[in-house]
């Protein structure tokens, strides 16, 4: 978050103060995906309710959001209807 009081209240922007702040975040939907890019390429976060999934059924539902995605970069030349979506095994 970025914030420039100065600039709002019309004032003199040469001197602007920038600051990194930090916060919490919470969702109120039972499960929220965030792909977050990095210089590499992306990041995986999978929020969820612990009253609508425990720990190991997130990192299911994740796992199949990953291999859904890879396919999804790994196999250009198929159609969608070719990917395979189910984890093996």
């Amino acid at each position: 978050v970025v914030q420039a009081p100065a600039a709002a209240a019309g004032r003199d922007t040469r001197a602007l103060d920038v600051r990194v702040v930090e916060g919490l975040d919470a969702t109120h939907y039972p499960l929220a995906l965030a792909v977050i890019p990095t210089g590499d390429g992306m990041r995986l976060r999978l929020d969820y309710q612990p009253t609508a999934f425990d720990a190991t059924r997130a990192g299911q539902i994740l796992a199949r959001y990953q291999h859904i995605l890879r396919g999804l970069t790994t196999t250009a030349d198929r159609t969608l209807a070719q990917l395979e979506v189910l984890l093996p095994g």
